[in-house]
């Protein structure tokens, strides 16, 4: 994309006109970035103590925060067999209401996600992948690793989609 903006005045003109203002006043608001809400002590104590580098750190919180900040979701702490001194690997995101289904999203403190969707989900998003499912009993078909902003904004559409299932359920 190429933006080319031209001035036209006499140079006192042009001298007075300030386009940083000019351009913060055109700019609509849903074009900036919007701040990240806080989480909740739990899920941010629980990933400080998680080993990742701060970059995905940043990018789980992130994740996280916007996921957590509509009150359609609940989060609770996942636990599986592999699991060491009953530490929990991995935050669970659920529907909040009646449960049917199980988290539609697991999210490990090292970045890594698994959605509730069919494996044919991942298709069109550059960061997710079809999980190689094992069995037809894993509902989990699509993963991600939160290693980018990009693969941020992949992770929060997927997830809408894996909630709207898991409501409809």
């Amino acid at each position: 994309m190429e933006i080319v903006i031209r001035l036209c005045g006499t140079p006192d003109e042009l001298a007075r006109f300030d386009l940083r203002a000019w351009l913060a006043i055109q700019t609509p608001d849903a074009v900036q970035s919007p701040p990240v809400p806080d989480l909740p002590q739990q899920v941010e104590d629980y990933l400080a103590q998680a080993p990742s580098t701060d970059r995905t750190r940043e990018h789980v919180h992130t994740f996280l925060a916007h996921m957590l900040a509509d009150p359609r979701t609940q989060y609770d702490f996942g636990r599986s067999q592999g699991t060491q001194r009953g530490e929990p690997p991995y935050v669970q995101l659920r529907h909040t209401g009646k449960q049917r289904v199980g988290a539609y999203a697991r999210v490990r403190p090292r970045g890594y996600i698994n959605f509730r969707l069919p494996p044919s989900e991942a298709d069109g998003y550059a960061h997710a992948r079809a999980a190689e499912l094992s069995t037809t009993e894993n509902p989990y078909g699509v993963n991600l690793t939160l290693n980018s902003g990009d693969a941020v904004d992949d992770a929060l559409e997927l997830a809408a989609k894996a909630r709207l299932r898991a409501a409809r359920q």
